[in-house]
């Protein structure tokens, strides 16, 4: 029996995979249960409106909380403190004062630089506001699910996971059927469901006694410097992942931004799926990695396996992506169609990104992530002002895949600088 085929057996003995799978999957229904709604109330127009102010939460994510929910997971494994549990639970509270500290800069800058950037960004500055109210509360949310993670609590993680889900569905369905019938109404539906889940997940944290205040001023200081080279980083993500919104929107309008950002939803699906498996692997590989008898070559068997796996799906997604756009989108995006195949082999991209870019958090070689990233995500800025221009929301599909192929053949480098493996040798046992 495969090394691969043992951990499989073995999560699955736990529950551990099979629940992860399944309740990522859940909570990748619900909005997709909510696109079809969204996508015959709301044109083309309006469901792009939408797509920028998502766009806008991610931008301030690369900003609010430092990143530090990484921090917080590689403290639980690393921790040598006499007493874990009060030591990890300072952490987190550590990690929420950088959140405080951010959220209140990234405000500040948002009501001062909000009015001038309005004709750029397309949404008005109360708006953009609430985009870094939904990115705090929603980084609250993900310390809940990490902390469900470490532990090895799939059913905790996945109810919660669902639960945040359905919240966000039956809020904006309410809204967008019996308030505003626009772009609004849906944006409400983030932003309340939001704070509402966040409010929740802090009562949970504090009831598990997972937050201990004050923090240690040594522990701030960790985790800031363990996220704060990750900013270009995140930076770089979101112009790998939502700065063509911008750009589609200044070329194209934002009735071409609706058909993309519909598109890329549907793909979410490989990326769900990919991350499913992901929860499962990253505590696997950490424990591997700081083991006395790590068997490298055994690891890239199971590397070779998961990135197989996720291009078998994408090709299966892109095979059926006129089924797909038939009964989940309708007929005013039919046009979304031609692009779906090309962003599928691009999520596929960034499933092999996601498995490789844990040996560099494991090494804490976060700056060397940010460089790359940043670097890639001005690739694919160069690339988007090139071909959007040209090919209009194929050239941004485009973009974005090419883009997505550097970047994991970029991460790949990286992991072997930092830490050498027999890439060229992997190891599937048999016994």
């Amino acid at each position: 029996m495969s090394l691969f085929n043992k951990l499989v057996q073995g999560a699955l003995k736990q529950k551990t995979a099979a629940v992860y799978l399944i309740g990522n999957i859940l909570a990748a229904a619900v909005p997709l249960i909510l696109l079809p709604v969204l996508t015959r109330i709301l044109d083309t127009k309006e469901y792009g409106k939408i797509a920028v102010f998502q766009a806008v939460v991610t931008l301030s994510l690369a900003i609010v909380g430092l990143a530090t929910g990484g921090a917080i997971k590689r403290h639980f494994f690393t921790t040598q403190d006499k007493n874990p549990e009060m030591d990890y639970a300072q952490y987190v509270a550590a990690a929420l004062t950088i959140l405080a500290i951010t959220f209140a800069f990234m405000l500040a800058l948002v009501i001062v630089l909000g009015p001038s950037g309005e004709p750029y960004i397309g949404l008005e500055t109360p708006v953009i506001a609430l985009g870094v109210v939904a990115a705090s509360t929603g980084f609250i949310v993900n310390i809940r699910l990490a902390d469900y993670q470490i532990r090895g609590q799939p059913l905790p993680f996945a109810v919660f996971q669902v639960g945040q889900s359905l919240t966000n569905l039956l809020i904006s369905i309410a809204i967008v059927f019996f308030i505003f019938q626009t772009a609004k109404g849906r944006i409400l539906g983030i932003v309340i469901s939001s704070g509402l889940v966040a409010c929740i997940a802090m009562f949970s944290l504090l009831r598990d006694k997972r937050i201990h205040f004050p923090p240690k001023v040594g522990m701030i200081r960790d985790a800031a410097m363990f996220g704060a080279p990750l900013i270009p980083h995140t930076i770089g993500q979101f112009l790998l992942g939502s700065f063509d919104r911008f750009v589609l929107q200044t070329y194209e309008g934002l009735e071409a931004v609706g058909l993309y950002a519909a598109a890329i939803q549907l793909t979410f699906i490989i990326r769900v799926i990919n991350d499913a498996i992901n929860k499962t692997f990253q505590p696997w590989l950490f424990d591997k990695l700081s083991g006395t008898n790590v068997e490298n070559a055994e690891i890239v068997g199971i590397y070779y396996q998961l990135i197989a796996m996720t291009f078998i799906i994408a090709v299966i997604f892109g095979l059926t992506s006129g089924w797909i756009i038939a009964l989940l989108l309708g007929p005013q995006f039919a046009q979304a169609g031609s692009i779906l195949p090309i962003l599928a082999l691009g999520m596929a991209f960034h499933g092999v990104y996601l498995f490789l870019v844990n040996i560099l958090m494991y090494e804490r070689r976060t700056g060397a992530l940010a460089l790359s990233t940043i670097f890639l995500g001005l690739l694919q800025v160069i690339l988007l002002f090139v071909l959007v221009p040209a090919f209009g929301i194929m050239g941004a599909a485009i973009a974005f895949t090419v883009a997505s192929a550097f970047r994991a053949g970029g991460i790949l480098t990286l992991c072997h600088i930092v830490y050498p493996m027999p890439w060229f040798n992997p190891k599937f046992r048999r016994n």
